[in-house]
C-alpha cells in the first residue's frame, strides 16, 4: 500500500508554481484562496493567510479515485481515464455571480464544483469566511463504482513548516519535526481529527480539522516532501459503491492562527484546536467500531447508552467484544451489558444482560447471546456501565442480527 501512495504522490507536483490565467481569488479578511481552471479543473491551488503562502502551487488540492491498483483520475492525473468537470458556481456575500478570472473579496465567499470521476459524481463547497476555510465534499455513485483508493482530501502545505501535532479522539496528541526526507511521519492514523503545522519564518501556524469527526472513518497522512508537506486523508470505502449510493456531506477547516515563538506553539496549537472542537464537536463513538466505547473511571454512576434499531417481535442474536481494565468496582453490576428498553411506566425492562463477570484483566473478551423483543417495545438500546471504579470499560464491535 505504501508503496502504490509514494508512485501516486511523486507524480503530483510536478508542475510549474506558477498563476494560472483563468485563476479566481477569493478574499475574506486575512485569508485568500486561488482556485485555477487550468490545469486544477476548478480546485484550489495556493492559500495565504495575511499574504503569506502556507498552501503553496507545488501540487494538487483536489480528489484522487482510484477505481483500480495504479488507475489514477483526478489530480492531474489520467492514468484510469480523465476527470471532468460539469459545472462551478460563485457567491458573494449571497449574491450569485459570474464565474470570471478575477479577485473576490467578502464576508462569505461559496465556489462550489462539480466534476465525474470515472462513475462517481463528486461535489465540492469551498466556503471562505474571515475565520476559516472550509471545504464540504459528497460524492454519489452514477453507477457500480470499483474503489481501490479514493483521496478525499489533499492540502500542499509549504515546506516551510518545521513542526507538526496531531490531536487523537483519546485526548492523547502526537508530535514531531519535518526533516523533508520524502518520508511519511504520519501513516494510517485512524483517530486523529486535527492536524497542526508550525511555519516559525511567518509566525504562524495553522490546522486542519474535520468536522463531526466520527461520520465517516480514514487514514491521516503527512507526506514530508522537498516542495511540500502535504496532509491527506484517504477515506474508508468498500470495494465496490453500488449504483445510486449517497455519501454523507464530509467537511475539514483550514484555520490559521498566530505563534509567538517555537516555545509557544505546542499550546498556540491546541488552543486552535480546542476552538475547533467547541465550534464543531466530535460525533460519539460508534460502538460497532473497531475502536469502540469507553466508558473513563468514575466514582459516581455511569451509563453509555447506544440505540438500536429492532422490529417488534423478533428475534434477534447479539455479539461484541469488552475490555475491563484492573480496578472494578466489587460489585459485578457495576460494570456490566444490558439490552432493553423503557415500558409505558418508564420502567426498565431488561432483554438482555452479560459480561458482569468478564475478568477485569485488560484483554478484550468476546460475548454472545441472543433476546426477543416484545410487541409493545419501543426505543431499544445497548446500555453499558462503570461505575465506582478507578479502571476503564470498552465495548466495541457490537454487531445485533435478525434470526
Amino acid at each position: 500500500m505504501k508503496k502504490i501512495l509514494l508512485g501516486f504522490a511523486a507524480f503530483i507536483g510536478a508542475f510549474a508554481a506558477t498563476a494560472g490565467s483563468g485563476d479566481v481569488e477569493l478574499v475574506a479578511g486575512d485569508y485568500r484562496v486561488v482556485i485555477g481552471k487550468d490545469p486544477e479543473k476548478w480546485s484550489i491551488a495556493q492559500i495565504f493567510y495575511q499574504d503569506k503562502e502556507i498552501g503553496a502551487r507545488t501540487g494538487y488540492y483536489s480528489n484522487v479515485l482510484c477505481p483500480g491498483r495504479g488507475k489514477y483520475i483526478g489530480a492531474g492525473h489520467t492514468e484510469g481515464g480523465l476527470e471532468k468537470p460539469l459545472w462551478q458556481k460563485l457567491s458573494v456575500d449571497g449574491s450569485s455571480v459570474k464565474v470570471n478570472p478575477g479577485r473576490y473579496t467578502g464576508k462569505e465567499l461559496v465556489f462550489s464544483r462539480e466534476s465525474m470521476l470515472d462513475k462517481l459524481k463528486v461535489t465540492v463547497t469551498i466556503t471562505l469566511t474571515p475565520q476559516e476555510l472550509k471545504l464540504a465534499k459528497k460524492f454519489t455513485a452514477t453507477a457500480d463504482q470499483p474503489v481501490h483508493q479514493f483521496y478525499l482530501f489533499q492540502f500542499c502545505f509549504t515546506n516551510k513548516s518545521t513542526n507538526y501535532l496531531l490531536e487523537r479522539r483519546d485526548g492523547s496528541w502526537g508530535q514531531g519535526k519535518f526533516l523533508s526526507n520524502k518520508k511519511f511521519p504520519v501513516y494510517g492514523e485512524k483517530q486523529a481529527f486535527a492536524i497542526c503545522q508550525y511555519i516559525p519564518e511567518f509566525g504562524l501556524g495553522h490546522v486542519v480539522f474535520m468536522t463531526e469527526f466520527g461520520k465517516v472513518s480514514g487514514l491521516n497522512m503527512l507526506w514530508d516532501q522537498t516542495r511540500y508537506h502535504k496532509y491527506y486523508y484517504w477515506i474508508d470505502l468498500p470495494k465496490v459503491l453500488p449504483a445510486g449510493y449517497v455519501s454523507p456531506e464530509v467537511t475539514m477547516v483550514v484555520r490559521a492562527f498566530p505563534v509567538k515563538d517555537a516555545a509557544q506553539w505546542p499550546q498556540a496549537a491546541k488552543s486552535a484546536a480546542a476552538e475547533l472542537k467547541a465550534k464543531y464537536p466530535l460525533l460519539p463513538q460508534p460502538i460497532e467500531s473497531d475502536a469502540g466505547v469507553t466508558l473513563p473511571p468514575s466514582a459516581k454512576f455511569q451509563a453509555h447508552k447506544h440505540p438500536i434499531t429492532v422490529t417488534p417481535g423478533a428475534s434477534y442474536s447479539v455479539g461484541f467484544e469488552i475490555r475491563k481494565t484492573p480496578e472494578m468496582s466489587a460489585k459485578p453490576t457495576d460494570h456490566y451489558v444490558m439490552i432493553g428498553y423503557y415500558n409505558a411506566k418508564k420502567q426498565v425492562k431488561p432483554l438482555f444482560t452479560a459480561a458482569a463477570n468478564v475478568k477485569a484483566d485488560g484483554k478484550f473478551h468476546a460475548v454472545k447471546g441472543a433476546f426477543k423483543v416484545p410487541e409493545d417495545a419501543g426505543n431499544v438500546n445497548l446500555y453499558f456501565y462503570n461505575s465506582r471504579s478507578t479502571g476503564k470499560v470498552t465495548v466495541r464491535r457490537l454487531k445485533v442480527t435478525k434470526l
